[in-house]
C-alpha cells in the first residue's frame, strides 16, 4: 500500500490468479482488492473514478454512504481500504464519506466472529479516533487519514427477529434513512452525529 510500498523487480506476487475460489478470508479479500486497483489494468482503480467522476459531476453538495456488513470477511475487508482510496485519493477530502457498518445478528454463531469483529473494530478505531489516526499518518501519509470525513455509523440487527427479518428490517431503516424525503433523514443524522 502506497506510501510503505516500494516495488522489488526480484518479488514475486503472492496471491495466485485463482484464488477467488472458494470462501474467502479477510486478507485474501483485501489483497484482491489491492491487487485489482494497483496491479495491471486496475480495474477496481477505473471503476472507483469513475464513480468520484459522476458523484462531482452532480454539481451538488453530495454524501457517499459506504455500507458494509462488519461480520462477514470480504466486505469489512475492503470496504476500509475502498473508503481511503475514494476520501483521501480519489475526492481529495471533498466530498463528505459516511460509513455504514451492519453490526452481524445476535444470534450468529459464527466461530470466527470474535475474531472477525476484533479485526474490524481495531481497523476502524485506529482510523476513527482522531488522536491514534495522527500517530498512523505521520508514519504513513495522508492515505491513512480517517476516511468517513461525515462520521460511521453502526447499525444493529433487532435481536427479536429472525436473522432474514433483521436483515429485511435493516435494508428498510437503510433506505428510509437514504432516500426518503430527498435524503433529508441522512442530513439530520449526520447533523446530530456531529
Amino acid at each position: 500500500e502506497y506510501p510503505l510500498y516500494h516495488p522489488n523487480p526480484d518479488s514475486a506476487a503472492w496471491l495466485p490468479p485463482d484464488a477467488m475460489e472458494g470462501s474467502i478470508s479477510r486478507a485474501i479479500a483485501k489483497a484482491v482488492y489491492g491487487r485489482a486497483y494497483y496491479d495491471g489494468g486496475r480495474p477496481a482503480f477505473k471503476a472507483l473514478k469513475r464513480f468520484a467522476r459522476s458523484v462531482e459531476a452532480t454539481g451538488a453538495d453530495s454524501v457517499v454512504c459506504i455500507v458494509f456488513s462488519l461480520g462477514e470477511s470480504v466486505g469489512s475487508g475492503i470496504a476500509l481500504d475502498l473508503a481511503r482510496h475514494l476520501s483521501s485519493g480519489l475526492f481529495g477530502r471533498r466530498v463528505l464519506v459516511v460509513g455504514v457498518g451492519i453490526a452481524p445478528h445476535p444470534d450468529d454463531d459464527d466461530r470466527a466472529l470474535g475474531a472477525q469483529l476484533n479485526t474490524v473494530f481495531s481497523e476502524l478505531d485506529v482510523l476513527c479516533d482522531e488522536t491514534k489516526n495522527k500517530n498512523v499518518t505521520v508514519s504513513c501519509g495522508d492515505l491513512f487519514k480517517n476516511p468517513f470525513t461525515a462520521g460511521f455509523i453502526m447499525i444493529p440487527q433487532p435481536r427479536r427477529m429472525s436473522a432474514a427479518d433483521a436483515a429485511d428490517f435493516v435494508r428498510q431503516r437503510l433506505a428510509s434513512l437514504f432516500v426518503e424525503r430527498r435524503g433529508a433523514n441522512l442530513w439530520e443524522a449526520l447533523r446530530l452525529l456531529n
